[in-house]
């Protein structure tokens, strides 16, 4: 449900794209901008107005924000799809915006990871997954906190993807954090995450926090630890985790 959601009808197209003021969860807020992106990236492959590729811009920009606690579609795929407004594959752009939104509105991508694969959420040279079991399967995420860059992250994700055995009935991806708030902020959005892998020595302060995760996160005032140890904040963080979400 919206907050006060256009009692006047006066609220603009920005205001209602971007504004997460008007929204009492993050869940909600960030499905509407899929949404919104789907309708606007449409819209911009048929006429292909300035307008519209603003409107696609600013939508990909708040999902680039949010996407970074979820591994689906997560912020590598927001990223490719950055790329593709950038080089003007409107087409490619509007259909995989419509395939992702579907799946998340549906449900489909907990139990269809095939269909995942195929708008490339997950390596498409797969190799160790049966086509039979990839529709059987059934999907969760694990939060990996550490000090990782963007390659290290890339080259885990490879690792854990070549250790998939046909025999499993689960598949999961990895959401990976640098900080301690981050992590908690996944933990608060994120439903998905069933399981953490948290390393010593993570920093405290998030580099991500900005006015679109604003509205949603009053929680962490509870979790002030800015003034405990780096090597200590990773058994905080365990401690804090196991009790929010035992």
């Amino acid at each position: 449900m919206k907050r006060n959601a256009k009692q006047n009808g006066t609220a603009n197209k920005k205001e209602t794209i971007i504004n997460g003021n008007q929204y009492y969860n993050i869940n909600q807020f960030r499905l509407e901008l899929w949404s919104s992106l789907k309708k606007h990236a449409h819209l911009l492959q048929a006429n292909h107005a300035v307008a519209e590729r603003n409107e696609v811009g600013m939508a990909l920009k708040a999902l680039k924000t949010i996407e970074a606690y979820w591994a689906f579609p997560g912020v590598t795929t927001v990223n490719n799809m950055m790329q593709l407004l950038r080089i003007e594959e409107h087409v490619l752009l509007a259909k995989m915006t419509a395939d992702i939104s579907k799946m998340l509105v549906s449900d489909e991508y907990r139990h269809n990871v095939q269909a995942m694969q195929e708008i490339g959420a997950i390596n498409k040279n797969d190799g160790h997954v049966s086509k039979s079991r990839k529709q059987k399967a059934r999907y969760f995420e694990v939060l990996f906190t550490d000090r990782l860059s963007a390659r290290e992250e890339t080259d885990m994700s490879q690792k854990l993807l070549s250790l998939r055995d046909e025999r499993e009935t689960m598949i999961y991806n990895p959401v990976f954090t640098r900080s301690f708030q981050d992590s908690l902020i996944a933990i608060l959005f994120n439903p998905n995450i069933q399981a953490c892998v948290i390393r010593y020595g993570v920093q405290y302060k998030s580099k991500n926090i900005n006015n679109i995760l604003q509205p949603f996160i009053s929680a962490l005032q509870h979790f002030d630890y800015a003034a405990t140890p780096e090597d200590q904040l990773g058994v905080v963080l365990g401690d804090i985790i196991s009790k929010v979400r035992p």
